[in-house]
């Protein structure tokens, strides 16, 4: 590949989210052009933290549509770009959705797909769930993206990473997808097989309820009326309280932080355990007494000690840097960083796009 120039090495956003993508695309020193991000809170954290590293704000589009419809009527008026990266909807994709291919959502890796191939950045980066590369129902949307982009004349590596591995505390595993206009396939560094863990991560931050991590719903923990264990074999697996929302395991990385962490459905940890008044948590031992065959518990039986996680914390988990400050209501605070690419692993990326582009081995 030619090695970059010294001209300013220059990127556009698309689906941005807060941008958790572009963090270390920013790192490396590329200027963010445009972004393109329908929900006016994330585009304001978005555009916050860039201004840490450029001056001039970016051009801002709430629909991708329209920007997309400046590039083919030749209105974007940018003469280069090095990289797009985003992250086109996942729903249609994930697990935790309908998995429906026909899903219209589905259809906007396409739209990144028509950007790429109208614009012609020397690199682009795709971001999604894993599922969308690997499963079966899948593979025509997939097949279909990876021969657009061939035929655009970009080399193509999809990389299925766990952001764990790259230092997020926190489990996720996403498909990411890298074309290069003029070079070989881009690899991902290897990982050095190191977890942060969750109490690590909450060791760094105030204790929970004073500032700097009081942002919560303050929603409490309600026992399942009909838990099921079956073969769980710790507190960690088996469903024994209501909504999707799981207690964290210190000891590890956290589980996959989604969208939908606000009100009763976010992950819950016993404060009490965690300032050591006691030598085992709620969880741990609602799961013995179950185990053992115990009745279930009632919402009274729950103390209030047992308690969702805050922003603040799902934030760091997540690898937030302190510029990242969060705009907008609770709610969509939590759904920013349930979307949300971990800066930890949007920096590995970016070094490998950086280093390929400027003609450095990584």
């Amino acid at each position: 590949m030619t090695p970059h120039t010294e001209s300013p090495k220059t990127m556009i956003s698309l689906y941005s989210g807060l941008g958790g993508l572009d963090y270390g695309f920013a790192q490396h020193g590329y200027r963010t052009l445009a972004t393109a991000e329908a929900d006016k809170h994330a585009a304001a954290t978005h555009h916050n933290w860039l201004t840490h590293f450029q001056d001039e704000a970016p051009q801002h589009y709430s629909d991708v549509l329209e920007l997309q419809a400046d590039v083919e009527n030749g209105t974007l008026g940018f003469p280069q770009v090095d990289v797009i990266a985003g992250g086109p909807p996942c729903q249609g994709f994930s697990r935790a959705g309908a998995q429906d291919p026909n899903d219209p959502r589905s259809a906007h890796v396409h739209v990144f797909m028509d950007v790429v191939a109208a614009v012609k950045p020397r690199a682009f980066v795709m971001e999604n769930v894993s599922t969308l590369a690997t499963g079966a129902r899948f593979s025509e949307v997939y097949e279909t993206f990876i021969a657009r982009a061939e035929t655009a004349g970009y080399t193509v590596a999809t990389h299925i990473v766990d952001a764990a591995d790259y230092g997020t505390p926190q489990h996720r595993k996403r498909a990411i997808i890298i074309g290069t206009l003029d070079g070989e396939a881009i690899e991902m560094p290897a990982s050095d097989g190191q977890h942060m863990t969750v109490a690590e991560v909450f060791a760094t931050l105030p204790r929970f309820g004073t500032p700097g991590n009081d942002t919560h719903y303050g929603c409490r923990v309600i026992p399942s009326k009909r838990p099921v264990i079956g073969r769980a074999r710790n507190p960690y697996q088996g469903i024994f309280v209501n909504g999707p929302g799981r207690p964290l395991d210190m000891d590890r990385p956290s589980r996959t932080l989604t969208a939908n962490m606000d009100g009763g459905r976010g992950p819950f940890v016993d404060q009490a355990f965690l300032d050591g008044e006691c030598d085992t948590s709620w969880h741990g031992d609602y799961f013995d007494h179950l185990k053992s065959g115990g009745e279930p518990a009632t919402a009274a039986d729950v103390p209030a000690t047992v308690r969702r996680i805050s922003v603040e914390e799902a934030a760091a988990l997540t690898g937030f840097p302190p510029i990242m400050a969060l705009h907008g209501p609770v709610a969509s605070q939590y759904r920013q960083i349930g979307n949300c690419v971990p800066p930890p692993l949007s920096q590995t990326i970016s070094m490998a796009v950086d280093g390929a582009l400027c003609g450095v081995a990584v």
